[in-house]
This record gives structure tokens, C-alpha cells and sequence, in this order.
């Protein structure tokens, strides 16, 4: 990290700094095997330091063994990047309420992305030692479930990896995100319904053409003018029926 950022201590958080950290530490699987409202959840939020960093500001380097830190975003935003590149929305842009850099500790590997600043931010940081104290702790209570919290981590990653889409920092696939502007959903070709069944709606487009030239063209027989309003009647209902599934 560059000499532009500055630490405030653990001792300056105010009872709104207190209940944001904690907000978030209860939404992240990381920390599901800790108690609600318990002193244990109390004293993690206590070691959080807070700290400052300017723009273009590295906070976590890919590839660094050390992880010493996890970190909350408080206010700012930083950008994840993957040997250069920048990963695409929104995985790419962490904002207020983003915690990362646990993945390290859990996984117990290198750092996978570089996080740098965007802008000037502002964050709460955890260290690694106070982090494997209070799990130690909680290891050796009854309700302690560190290892279920890791293997939903693990198999979420799994889940994520048999997904077709962008490659991620864990170097698997995760659901593109939707954007439904209007011009970008008219563009799109692979994988859409128009795509799968462009080939039997032109075979049909074709068969009713040919159909509408002969009778057009040619004396058609009560007969078959009875066979071809009821399969007019036929289609109307499977027409009725693929808008109401669509």
C-alpha cells in the first residue's frame, strides 16, 4: 500500500461505524458461524481499524502470499483487476458495503485479483492475526461452524464455475449481468430464443406461403377446406398457448 493512506486506529469507531461493520460482517458467509449480537461479534468489530486511502491507491496486489488484511468499504470505490484486466460489472467495481480479501484466509492461497483505488475511499481492515484468534476461539465453542461456513463458500464457487458466462478471479464462469437497455436486448443473438428457432419458424413461414399459393391458385375441395380451418383453429390455440409461456 503507498505512503497515501492513513490509519485511525481500532479505538475511533463510532456506535453507526459499530453497527455498519457488523451489518455487514452478518451478511458475508465468512462470518455466518458467528453469533448474532454476541460479544464474540462485539470483539471482532472492535479489531477493525479504519483507514483512508487516495485514488489509485493499491490495496490488495494479485499474487501477494502475505494477506495480512481483509477490508469493509466504508465509503469510495475500488476496481478488481485479473492479470491487467479489468473484470466486467459488477464484479469488476466494489462500492460502500463490499468486504474482500477473506477468500485468501479461507481458501489459503495466494491473492487472486489486484484492488486498487478509484477514487479517494475510505475502509475498515481487519488483520489475519486477529481474524485466526477469534475463529480459533470459536472453533472450540459448541456452536462453532467455521468449517460449514467454508465448504458453502467452496461449493458456491463450485456452483459458479459450472455456470456459462465472464470468467471470474476464481477462474470460473458466473451468470453475465442483465442489462436490460433496450437496443443492447435487440442486439443479442447467441443463446436467445430467435436464435434456437429461427430454422422451424422459417419452415413454417414457408409451408403456409405454399399453402395460401395453392388454394390461391388452385380449386381447393370442401374437403380440404374443412382440414385446413381446423388446422387454422389448431394453430390459434398454439399461438395462445406460446405467448402465455413466453
Amino acid at each position: 500500500m503507498t505512503s497515501s493512506t492513513e490509519s485511525h486506529g481500532g479505538s475511533m469507531k463510532t456506535h453507526k461505524d459499530r453497527k455498519f461493520i457488523t451489518e455487514v460482517l452478518e451478511s458475508s458467509s465468512a462470518f455466518l458461524g458467528i453469533p448474532k449480537n454476541s460479544a464474540l461479534m462485539g470483539e471482532i468489530v472492535d479489531a477493525f481499524d479504519h483507514i483512508t486511502c487516495g485514488e489509485n491507491v493499491v490495496i490488495i496486489e494479485q499474487g501477494d502470499r502475505k494477506c495480512q488484511y481483509m477490508y469493509i468499504i466504508e465509503n469510495g470505490e475500488v476496481d478488481v483487476t485479473v492479470d491487467g484486466k479489468k473484470l466486467p460489472e459488477p464484479y469488476g467495481n466494489l462500492k460502500r458495503g463490499s468486504i474482500f480479501g477473506e477468500s485468501s484466509w479461507i481458501y489459503q492461497k495466494p491473492r487472486s485479483a489486484t484492488i486498487c483505488t478509484s477514487q479517494t475511499t475510505q475502509l475498515f481492515r481487519l488483520d489475519r492475526a486477529n481474524f485466526n484468534k477469534f475463529f480459533g476461539r470459536l472453533e472450540s465453542s459448541k456452536n462453532s461452524s467455521k468449517d460449514d461456513a467454508m465448504a458453502k463458500l467452496k461449493r458456491i464457487d463450485e456452483v459458479l464455475n459450472e455456470i456459462s458466462g465472464v470468467t471470474t478471479k476464481y477462474k470460473g464462469d458466473v451468470l453475465k449481468q442483465y442489462k436490460p437497455q433496450r437496443h443492447w436486448l435487440y442486439r443479442q443473438w447467441r443463446g436467445t430464443i430467435i436464435q434456437h428457432a429461427w430454422k422451424l419458424a422459417l419452415l413454417m413461414m414457408c409451408l403456409t406461403a405454399g399453402i395460401v399459393l395453392f388454394t390461391y391458385w388452385n380449386e381447393v375441395s370442401e374437403s380440404m377446406f374443412d382440414a385446413i380451418q381446423n388446422f387454422s383453429v389448431y394453430w390459434n390455440y398454439l399461438v395462445s398457448l406460446t405467448t402465455l409461456t413466453l
